[in-house]
């Protein structure tokens, strides 16, 4: 009984790892320091955060298509920059004021993970906000 706790320790460390990497990661981008103690206090942080606000292990199928992930990046950046020069026109264009909406997007896929990724890109497009989502009819 204790070895198979011990296999499910060590496969539950080795699931979550890529998840500690990019907290230490984003620890070291938060505070502005790539150090050995950035690292180390990130690493401690990481692991008291996993630990102790226990997630649902997510798992990653380890897999990225790089064509696919350069072309996100691009249309990324393209939206950003559409979405700035969109919002500075509507600032300084007095005749007219910007009309709002309430708008509901349905997703394709139910997964928790794929669902948080869109719901953050998307807000990060000046002049758009996901306010709420709905987790059963993945909706956004």
């Amino acid at each position: 009984m204790r070895r198979q706790t011990k296999r499910h320790l060590w496969r539950d460390i080795r699931v979550q790892l890529p998840f500690l990497a990019w907290l230490v990661v984003l620890w070291m981008l938060l505070w502005a320091q790539f150090t050995v103690l950035s690292f180390l206090t990130g690493l401690v942080v990481a692991i008291f955060v996993t630990r102790v606000f226990r997630l649902p292990t997510v798992e990653l199928s380890g897999r990225i298509n790089l064509w696919y992930a350069a072309l996100f990046v691009v249309q990324f950046l393209f939206a950003v920059l559409r979405g700035a020069v969109s919002v500075t026109v509507q600032v300084f264009d007095f005749r007219r004021q910007p009309g709002t909406a309430i708008i509901a997007v349905p997703l394709r896929y139910a997964d928790d993970l794929v669902m948080t990724h869109v719901a953050v890109v998307s807000s990060l497009i000046p002049g758009s906000l996901v306010v709420e989502t709905d987790r059963d009819r993945r909706i956004l």
